[in-house]
């Protein structure tokens, strides 16, 4: 099973994964990771590295919530040690997307589906009803 980090600023990465567990159930694998803005660059790596350590797997896709964030630049920067894919803009519908898609064993597939599942969740809802 490919490990999933997902890493934000604040709260954020703890309450996204509580949400989702609360609709489906246990998302196995998945480790969450707070980034408190007193964490220095440093504990922040030692956040992310603790994280893969723990999940038992050797690829490991990263959900982070904004591009050029430290999560999303510490994350980037280890992927060089492991297989680690990152994706920016982590979101509920993706967590979600990720229950559904845990037996698949391929990690670009995997990828292509969360960063798929992310964006089509992005709707103007109020002009999707008036077409109705």
């Amino acid at each position: 099973m490919i490990g999933v980090i997902i890493a934000g600023h604040g709260r954020l990465a703890k309450y996204l994964m509580e949400i989702a567990e609360k609709i489906v159930g246990e998302i196995p694998e998945v480790s969450p990771i707070c980034v408190d803005e007193e964490d220095t660059h440093v504990e922040i790596k030692e956040k992310v590295r603790k994280a893969i350590r723990e999940l038992k797997s050797e690829e490991i896709i990263a959900l982070t919530d904004v591009f050029g964030g430290s999560a999303t630049n510490i994350c980037a920067s280890l992927a060089g040690e492991r297989d680690i894919r990152v994706i920016t803009g982590v979101n509920l519908p993706m967590l979600l997307e990720l229950y559904n898609c845990r037996n698949i064993e391929d990690i670009d597939e995997l990828t292509m589906r969360l960063v798929r599942a992310g964006k089509n969740s992005i709707r103007e809802a109020c002009a999707l009803m008036k077409k109705k």
